[in-house]
């Protein structure tokens, strides 16, 4: 008589962060990616936060198929910690980083001076129209 017997071996692991993401500084409008990549068993599921809020994929955050997260038109808004969450079953392993964003202020000083060049020559065109009519009577 032959006895087989058959074992199943279930090994487990809590997640362990492979790279972690980086402190990073950006420009207003440029875009920035923030490293994220953890082994476990069963594989964790990557998940961000934003100033401890949750991060949706969207147009502004996509998180890519290893875990890494790309915001698109950097703002003075997006300056914060970004948390990084690897969890499975097992457990769970976070990472911060902060996001420092710089500039803006000129572009807006610039925009502000372009309109009020705008401004002028709207006062322009009107006294020469008023001028012209004067004349015209």
């Amino acid at each position: 008589m032959i006895v087989c017997t058959i074992i199943f071996i279930y090994l487990l692991a809590t997640p362990s962060m492979v790279t972690t993401p980086s402190d990073t500084s950006g420009q207003v409008g440029q875009s920035v990616r923030l490293s994220c990549q953890a082994t476990g068993i069963p594989t964790p599921v990557i998940s961000w936060k934003f100033n401890s809020i949750t991060i949706i994929p969207g147009r502004k955050y996509a998180v890519d198929t290893v875990g890494n997260l790309d915001i698109a038109d950097l703002q003075k808004a997006d300056e914060g910690v970004y948390t990084c969450q690897a969890s499975n079953e097992e457990g769970f392993a976070v990472a911060d980083a902060r996001i420092t964003v710089q500039g803006g202020e000129r572009e807006r000083e610039r925009e502000r001076e372009r309109e009020r060049e705008r401004e002028r020559e709207r006062v322009f065109r009107f006294l020469l129209d008023e001028h012209t009519e004067s004349n015209n009577l």
